[in-house]
């Protein structure tokens, strides 16, 4: 179900990112600014996201059609520490299974490479990917504020911990 993505996933990738963006945050921005996102320069941007070599970018596709992407890398902020930039899924699919076992996997592999634990960011207006979360085992730690698509948002840092060889 998930594999590594490659850069021509790029597209697939982005037409995911885009489509859940529209329908996820429909609540908190302006229709008009979630109108000008665009698969055509989020295809670019993931197309050099996946030649960078620190980032780990998973795909779940389901009858060869990606359906849902995740991506972690080293923690800007922590050193030592993992990061969760995203996980994604096409609205028609939420509440399928996709981006549970995508996460599950993500978290493996941070894991498996000796990573003790890590961190994402959410918005504080996304109940569903904050209980998303929490189902998992993410604890929420900390919060912050930032400017995205002209819009203030309140942000929640989660945690989550994982035994590896070392810790457990």
């Amino acid at each position: 179900m998930a594999r590594e993505a490659s850069v021509d996933d790029a597209e697939a990738i982005a037409r995911v990112h885009v489509a859940a963006w529209q329908e996820a945050y429909k609540h908190v921005f302006p229709p008009e600014a979630l109108a000008l996102l665009s698969v055509e320069q989020r295809t670019a941007q993931w197309r050099g996201w996946l030649k960078h070599s620190e980032i780990t970018v998973l795909v779940a596709e389901r009858d060869d059609e990606v359906h849902a992407f995740a991506s972690a890398g080293p923690n800007r902020e922590e050193e030592g520490a993992a990061e969760l930039h995203a996980i994604y899924v096409d609205p028609p699919v939420w509440g399928s299974g996709v981006g549970r076992a995508l996460l599950l996997e993500i978290e493996a592999r941070l894991r498996d490479a000796g990573l003790g634990q890590a961190t994402l960011w959410v918005l504080h207006d996304n109940s569903r990917a904050r209980s998303f979360y929490e189902a998992a085992g993410w604890c929420a730690e900390d919060t912050r504020s930032e400017i995205i698509l002209g819009v203030e948002v309140a942000e929640i840092q989660y945690r989550k911990r994982f035994l590896t060889r070392e810790t457990g």
